[in-house]
């Protein structure tokens, strides 16, 4: 899907993610922010990445997926 539907998802309380990705992404009711849950276990709110650009470049990816 594209991210403008997985937005609403995560609006919704769902986690997303991408096909190659261990990780996901889910909204932080508290922060009112995207949080990125990486493969690691680690928790890094959107504005805090550190590379803003290529984390930005998922949004335009059309094939955003429910997480298990």
């Amino acid at each position: 899907m594209k991210f403008q539907a997985a937005y609403t998802y995560l609006l919704a309380g769902h986690k997303i993610t991408l096909p190659e990705w261990k990780g996901y992404w889910y909204w932080c009711p508290e922060e009112k922010m995207i949080i990125m849950h990486t493969k690691n276990g680690e928790d890094i709110r959107f504005v805090d990445t550190h590379d803003l650009t290529f984390t930005m470049s998922f949004l335009f990816r059309d094939d955003w997926i429910k997480f298990r």
